[in-house]
């Protein structure tokens, strides 16, 4: 149920009828647009004094003590966030020298569990963020020595889990489309009724890297918060806080000094409002398009010209490198916005945006001085924000690997001795993120390319033989191979979205599944089981032979035989990530 300032979206329509207000907000909507409906909402919520009950999550000294303790109940994954969200909690308002001593500490904790987890490489770079003033140098001395004594057995360990052609895989080094930086010269774009379509420009075969592309925004999972780091997406235990929040930490100072002169620097002012208003990862999302539109633009001027050219008006009068080359600051305005059944969207979300732009008016010189260009950047950031809500295509899942660290501990000779295993999953929460380029292809269930995370990037890679001049497309749900929805979850999702799709799995009346093979792909799959069984499965040849036998069975996709060619293609994939993310994770 959507509630608005702590009532049922209900008793809030009703609150407005009584005061004489509805029609205000109607009149908005229907004729002044997303801008015009935000501004109705500011305009009702601050004449009303409402004010949604927002719970703050403030530095305290306290909670950091109580974190630190917890962490000391735990010997796992758990253990090292809850060391994290201790970090996150100090307050600067404490003398500085006990700032120090409280982060040595913890950082000293969180490497000696990393030691007895088996990361040994995690644990160096804790010591290095060690003050010795609070550690006798000789004691960090040794245990750095101990350190490096047993890294190289960690490394190799790791190193084993791939090869040198897996580590090659996402470097990309295919020669690029000239309006599409992220993508190779495989694809091609044609207009279609004045509207881009992507296509391929020559037969692409499976396995085939088409595109690697960084998330222009990207909104990280909150239950990775305290495992990986908020501007880059690594996975990893060494993170230090943001100073201004209790929410956002980093891998290293390059990453939160990058993030800071981005958009975190004024979205950090406004984490707790988004907590308790954003309550969607696509209003996350549009809210951070948003800022970093105005942080990559010159002047509001800028800004403003370009929130009165959203959608597919602009899409259909800009270059291909206008619309998909992620670099142009206003690439992510240039999309197809035929959407239906938007009023309801626009009437709900406009007074969260109200909101968040409220909490703005309160930043110091964020809008400019003078009142009527306060005014129309208040209305361009509220027009950007509610068009993207409402129109945008759905925001894409990454969702990443990491090697995770099993220690299992042993009585021998009456001492505990850890057995540390490594293995790479994906078993991790995804992330989520909207794209210049990949946001824009056409949807499908039954999509032609996978996507994949490459922690803020993604990976698309033809799943299927490409024919030359086909639209290439992605779907906005999972792989359909790896996730069988009914017709009921597949239509909920889609509506969700605001999808139409007419694949074979949405058009039940044209699908019938072909489960029987020929002689000949019963001769590939053998001859394919055959080299498997005889090779290293982290051959360049196992790889290359799956993907052959898998276009081979591109029309027998509901077999047996597929579905293992298919888990075969896969798990090659997840080295091929592991290979290109090295994230780290430990067993709860």
């Amino acid at each position: 149920m959507i509630r608005l300032f702590d009532v049922t979206l209900e008793a809030h329509v009703e609150m407005l009828a009584e005061r004489g207000l509805l029609d205000k907000m109607y009149n908005a909507i229907d004729n002044g647009g997303t801008s015009e409906a935000v501004m109705a909402a500011l305009d009702i919520t601050r004449q009303l004094n409402l004010k949604p009950q927002i719970i703050e999550q403030k530095k305290d000294l306290q909670k950091c003590l109580f974190f630190k303790k917890l962490a000391s109940s735990f010997r796992n994954e758990r253990a090292l966030k809850y060391y994290n969200a201790a970090l996150l909690h100090i307050p600067a308002t404490i003398p500085e020298n006990e700032i120090t001593r409280i982060m040595s500490i913890i950082y000293y904790q969180r490497a000696i569990l990393s030691m007895q987890l088996g990361a040994t490489s995690k644990s160096l770079k804790d010591f290095e963020l060690i003050s010795t003033d609070q550690c006798p140098p000789d004691i960090l001395r040794s245990l750095q020595n101990k350190c490096h004594q047993i890294v190289p057995k960690e490394l190799s360990c790791k190193a084993s889990l791939t090869s040198t052609f897996d580590r090659k895989y996402f470097k990309f080094s295919a020669k690029r489309n000239k309006c599409v930086p992220c993508a190779s010269l495989n694809i091609s774009i044609v207009r279609e009724n004045g509207l881009p379509k992507v296509v391929a420009a020559k037969d692409i075969p499976v396995g085939e890297l088409v595109a690697i592309e960084t998330a222009f925004v990207a909104q990280q999972n909150k239950y990775n918060r305290n495992i990986s780091c908020y501007n880059c997406f690594t996975f990893t235990p060494n993170l230090i806080p943001c100073e201004g929040c209790c929410y956002v930490m980093f891998c290293n100072e390059s990453c939160r000094k990058q993030s800071m002169e981005g958009c975190h620097k004024i979205e950090c002012q406004l984490m707790d409002i988004l907590e308790c208003v954003a309550t969607t990862t696509k209003c996350k999302l549009s809210v951070k398009t948003a800022l970093k539109i105005k942080q990559m633009s010159k002047s509001w001027k800028d800004v403003v010209v370009a929130s009165h050219n959203i959608g597919t008006d602009r899409m259909m009068n800009s270059s291909d490198e206008e619309i998909f080359d992620s670099y142009k600051p206003q690439s992510i305005l240039s999309y197809n916005d035929d959407k239906h059944y938007v009023h309801g969207k626009i009437f709900n979300q406009s007074f969260v945006f109200a909101i968040i732009i409220d909490r703005l008016c309160n930043i110091p010189d964020y809008f400019p001085t003078d009142d009527g260009e306060k005014f129309e950047a208040m209305k361009a950031l509220g027009r950007i924000m509610l068009h993207l809500y409402v129109t945008f295509p759905s925001e894409f899942e990454i969702r990443n690997v990491a090697c995770e660290y099993t220690a299992e501990h042993q009585l021998v000779n009456g001492t505990l001795k850890p057995t540390v295993h490594h293995r790479v999953t994906d078993k991790l929460n995804p992330n989520f993120g909207i794209f210049s380029f990949a946001s824009k292809l056409k949807h499908s269930c039954d999509a032609n390319l996978y996507k994949v995370g490459l922690n803020k990037k993604i990976g698309l890679i033809a799943a299927k033989p490409i024919k030359k001049g086909t639209e290439l497309t992605v779907s906005f749900l999972n792989y359909w191979f790896e996730r069988i929805y009914t017709k009921e979850e597949r239509n909920i999702s889609l509506i969700e979205r605001g999808l139409i799709c007419n694949c074979r799995f949405c058009n039940e009346k044209s699908f019938l599944p072909n489960t029987e093979l020929s002689a000949k792909q019963e001769r590939m799959v053998r001859q394919w089981q055959t080299l498997v069984s005889t090779t290293e499965n982290q051959d360049r040849k196992v790889f290359q032979e799956t993907c052959n036998t898998l276009a081979a069975l591109d029309d027998v996709s509901h077999t047996v035989a597929y579905a293992i060619l298919f888990n075969a293609f896969r798990n090659n994939i997840l080295r091929f990530q592991f290979s290109n993310t090295q994230n780290t994770v430990f067993s709860e």
